[in-house]
């Protein structure tokens, strides 16, 4: 039996390599927080726009067109703090504190999460939706009637679409908020070795996601490379309430 047969060999082919492409990344980071008064209406008006964003997420423009951050990634990339280990010239462990960097990877942590908590489409799309029933209507294990009014323009059903590859792409305008009409029982596994693994110079990390309602179950994974594990503080951090 050969190496490349055992079921824990990581076949390259197999690994994701169309990572998340960022035209302007300042348009989503906050380089300036305001050292004022709490009682002053400014902070207010700073910190409700800050909370805001942090809880629904908020649209960019990106190669003339637009992509969504989720909240959770507004946060972790703006006010989340992670530890870094990194050896200096002497070969002295160093282990700091410092503000996350936002690299591609991190962009598909966010997307999966979103999906977990039960994404479905943005308020706005009148073309697509990323419902499950909707699915099921297609398959024909629904009726119509049973559709969710987030899946339904002007009388007829939306278009389905995969919830992490519609959160992944671009959009013509901004859609506004995420939608979460459906009730789910999700759960995300990260796993992720330290070092190398003898096998492959490449640090891998999996990712699996389920969601499930009383009559469709869907699952996904996906498998792909990380530069830290500290990214995987990003899992850590709380989803705030549903809008």
């Amino acid at each position: 039996m050969t190496i490349e047969s055992q079921p824990w060999y990581v076949h390259h082919h197999r690994v994701n390599k169309d990572y998340i492409k960022i035209e302007n990344l300042q348009q989503w980071l906050v380089t300036d927080v305001p050292n004022i008064n709490p009682n002053h209406p400014k902070y207010i008006d700073f910190w409700s726009r800050q909370t805001k964003k942090c809880i629904e997420g908020m649209w960019g423009n990106e190669f003339g067109k637009h992509r969504y951050m989720p909240g959770n990634l507004y946060f972790f990339g703006n006010y989340g703090i992670i530890e870094h280990s990194w050896e200096d010239e002497r070969g002295v462990k160093i282990t700091e504190d410092i503000k996350p960097f936002i690299v591609d990877f991190i962009w598909d942590y966010a997307y999966q999460s979103w999906v977990c908590r039960g994404f479905s489409g943005f308020e706005k799309d009148e073309e697509y939706s990323c419902n499950i029933k909707l699915k099921a209507y297609y398959e024909d294990k629904i009726a119509l009637s049973d559709l969710p009014r987030t899946c339904i323009h002007n009388g007829q059903p939306k278009k389905y679409e995969d919830a992490f590859e519609y959160l992944r792409r671009l959009h013509n305008k901004k859609l506004g908020k995420s939608l979460y009409p459906q009730l789910v029982h999700s759960k995300l596994t990260c796993i992720s070795p330290r070092g190398h693994t003898g096998i492959s110079s490449i640090p891998l990390y999996g990712v699996s996601y389920q969601l499930q309602n009383p009559n469709i179950r869907v699952s996904v994974s996906c498998l792909t490379r990380t530069c830290h594990d500290s990214c995987l503080f990003f899992m850590a951090i709380p989803l705030l309430s549903r809008s």
